[in-house]
């Protein structure tokens, strides 16, 4: 994760550990991976629970 000031020029999405160029700039990446990955969360749960109930209906 790249950011300059409040703006995200470029993300790369490797693995968490990807160390920020600057020291300055690891709280916005690091809120930004939690972010991603509270969003990821919440799509798998989501689809999880959708196909769980289309089973359930079609048997």
């Amino acid at each position: 994760y790249v950011a300059s000031g409040p703006v995200i020029d470029k993300v790369t999405v490797w693995n968490h550990d990807e160390v920020p160029l600057r020291s300055d700039e690891a709280p916005q990446c690091f809120a930004l991976a939690r972010a991603m990955d509270a969003f990821g969360q919440a799509a798998v749960d989501t689809t999880s629970s959708e196909v769980e109930e289309e089973l359930a209906r079609a048997s």
